[in-house]
């Protein structure tokens, strides 16, 4: 968790030409955003944890080059190909990454947005006899 202390001016800069966001629980939501755990850290996390269980996988690094709505972590697991589109919590996947999770379930991977650790995990059980 991050905790930013900025003062009044710096959040009138920020938020300078008409950018506002709606609170969350009525916390601003530039607030809120800092505390969350970026999606990176996220990544590292399930990427650390499945290591551990000694589960062959990697981060896709996105670019131009490549086909895009690729989800963000890959590998296989006992014979099953898994894929999971991170996002910070609160936040959903887009349109393009909606439709290739839909496509690679339709060919039989285990899919699935992971907020956290356990949800990768949730989505892993089966195969994983946690």
């Amino acid at each position: 968790m991050v905790a930013v202390i900025v003062s009044p001016s710096t959040i009138s800069l920020l938020f300078a030409g008409g950018f506002r966001l709606p609170p969350i629980d009525g916390t601003p939501r530039f607030f809120y955003a800092l505390s969350m755990p970026s999606e990176r850290s996220i990544v590292n996390a399930i990427s650390r944890r499945l290591k551990d269980r000694g589960v062959w996988h990697f981060k896709v690094h996105g670019s131009a080059y490549q086909r895009a709505g690729i989800p963000d972590i890959v590998g296989c697991c006992r014979g099953r190909f898994f894929a999971f589109e991170v996002k910070r919590p609160g936040e959903d996947p887009t349109k393009i990454q909606r439709y290739e999770m839909m496509r690679l379930a339709e060919s039989g991977a285990i899919v699935g947005v992971a907020r956290s650790v356990e949800d990768a995990e949730e989505k892993l059980k089966t195969i994983l006899d946690i």
